[in-house]
Parts: structure tokens; sequence; C-alpha cells
């Protein structure tokens, strides 16, 4: 069951950065934001930068909180940093937003990749 469940949050991990290539047309839409192609790059390239500094992370807080706790707290991180990025008032906010889910994106997938390589058999 455990290898189950990480395997949906890692899928769920990568649903969440498809998502904004398919919403990046409508942000480019509002006029309010200002948006321009470069600027939606950099807010994109902010997700990857979380997960970099989550991956970072990953390694020394799972071994002080234990990989499940790990695995709890990034899903607890990236879903609800996620959620609001739906209600972000301005690009600034929204950007701030999506770094932050980044770290939890990052952290999990090593937590969930090392707890998975101790559930499973060796063969």
């Amino acid at each position: 069951m455990a290898v189950v469940t990480c395997w949906l949050l890692v899928v769920f991990d990568g649903y969440d950065l498809i998502i904004y290539g398919t919403v990046q047309s409508s942000l480019l839409a509002i006029d309010d934001w200002g948006l321009t192609p470069t600027t939606m790059g950099t807010i994109g390239s902010l997700a990857f930068v979380g997960m970099m500094i989550g991956a970072l992370a990953a390694d020394r807080l799972s071994y002080m909180l234990g990989r499940r706790r790990m695995i709890l707290a990034c899903s607890i991180i990236f879903s609800s940093l996620t959620v609001l990025c739906a209600f972000a008032p301005n690009p600034l906010v929204f950007g701030a937003l999506r770094l932050l889910a980044g770290t939890g994106l990052g952290g999990l997938v090593p937590a969930a990749n090392a707890m998975v390589a101790e559930l499973v058999p060796q063969r």
C-alpha cells in the first residue's frame, strides 16, 4: 500500500508541472498582470528552482523527521501551496507560491524513492 501511495504522490507531483503548461495562455490573457512570455518562463522556472532546494534539503530532513513524515510534510506543502496558486492576486505572489510549492515537490521524490527502495524486496 505504501508503494502505491508513493507512486500516486509522484504522479501528482508531475501533474502540477503539466498544469502550468496548459494554463499559460490563460495567464497571458489576464491584462491586469501584464505578463509576457519571458515572465511566464521565469515563473515556470521558479518551481524547478524550488524543486532543487527541496531535493537538496530532503536527505537531511528525511533522517531527522523520518521518511514517512517527510513524505507527508512535502505532500501537504505542495498540495496546499498549489491550491493557493489559484488564488494568487498578482504575478509576484504566484511566482513565490510556485517556488515554495516546488520545495515540497522536490523533497517528495527523493523521500518517496528511498522509502519504496526500502519496502520493495531486492529481487
